[in-house]
């Protein structure tokens, strides 16, 4: 299916998340903390190396979002978003662990030291867990953290200041990429040519007032990160026009300087409003012609449904294949 696809590169899903609520229950390797629903990463990052032409596999990874057995010293050191005033603010909607308890963060560089001696690997993908919200997080590690920022102990006060409601957001924005790097030097150790690429929400790149929303900055991820995977998803953003959806999203990026050489557009398969529909495999392939003609440099698609062939591999390799030199990210 790989080969068939003519994809170059495949973000392999080191975490079980069964029950398709965003956050790990288990995962794919030994380590010290999370349950191993099989010990399949090594096994299968084996079989794509030696027996596909891809030329990088990333290990896709949760950076905050575990749901950490109750023996677990941290699995109640979690993100607590505060009741909102409003009925449209960006609800996560996931558990995550607060990057402000020293508990939780010293449990996740754990689960990556071992993920490092799980199998060799070119990259790390980081989950769209790498966010909070303007909610987020009222923990009381994080308050503490509030405090010795210089900022008030308290969501509600930080929020009714433009002034600190922007130095906290920047704040944050750091603290999540500082963590991540840190992270990724952790499998360097073992891995020492190792990528990194994160997720993205595509409002972030659309809509300045977002990076309060998320926590997240394109800027910051440009500079951070070696790829930013923009989910560039219009029925997920419930866009009105796909196509002009994609155009302002391309048009934004290519605004900042060599921002489309770092970025992959990373595409929908299913319409999951409703039924949870597939996209048509010829919609996928015409997207991802379009976005080749517009510059765009690297493109990739999520889920990859194998059994149902879907998206259909000599469709998607046909629009691959018009890009003369990497072919895709997958």
């Amino acid at each position: 299916r790989i080969t068939a696809t003519g994809v170059n590169t495949v973000y392999l899903q080191a975490f079980s998340d069964p029950d398709a609520d965003g956050s790990a229950d288990a995962v794919y390797f030994p380590n010290r903390h999370m349950p191993m629903r099989a010990d399949l990463f090594n096994r299968v990052a084996w079989q794509i190396r030696t027996r596909t032409p891809v030329k990088r596999l990333y290990a896709w990874m949760p950076m905050l979002a575990w749901v950490l057995p109750a023996s677990e010293a941290a699995a109640k050191d979690q993100v607590l978003t505060m009741p909102s005033e409003k009925s449209d603010h960006v609800n996560m909607g996931y558990k995550r662990l607060s990057p402000f308890s020293p508990r939780a963060r010293q449990t996740i560089r754990e689960i990556y030291e071992d993920l490092a001696s799980a199998a060799p690997f070119e990259g790390v993908l980081f989950h769209d867990d790498v966010t909070l919200s303007d909610y987020e997080d009222g923990s009381e590690f994080a308050l503490q953290t509030y405090r010795e920022w210089g900022l008030p102990p308290s969501i509600a006060s930080i929020r009714s200041s433009d002034d600190l409601l922007g130095r906290w957001t920047i704040l944050k924005i750091n603290t999540l990429d500082n963590f991540a790097m840190e992270l990724a030097g952790i499998l360097r150790a073992q891995q020492p040519q190792l990528k990194t690429a994160r997720n993205l929400y595509a409002r972030v790149a659309l809509s300045p007032r977002a990076e309060v929303w998320y926590s997240q900055a394109l800027e910051n991820s440009l500079v951070n990160y070696d790829f930013t995977a923009v989910m560039a998803m219009p029925y997920m953003e419930n866009a009105a026009d796909p196509a002009v959806f994609y155009r302002e999203l391309v048009d934004r990026i290519k605004a900042r300087p060599g921002a489309i050489d770092k970025v992959v557009m990373e595409l929908q398969t299913i319409d999951w409003r409703g039924t949870s529909k597939p996209i048509p495999s010829q919609e996928i392939a015409d997207t991802i012609t379009s976005l080749y003609s517009m510059g765009v440099q690297h493109v990739g698609y999520y889920p990859e449904m194998l059994f149902d062939n879907h998206p259909n591999a000599a469709m998607i390799r046909k629009a691959l294949s018009i890009k003369p030199d990497e072919p895709a990210i997958h």
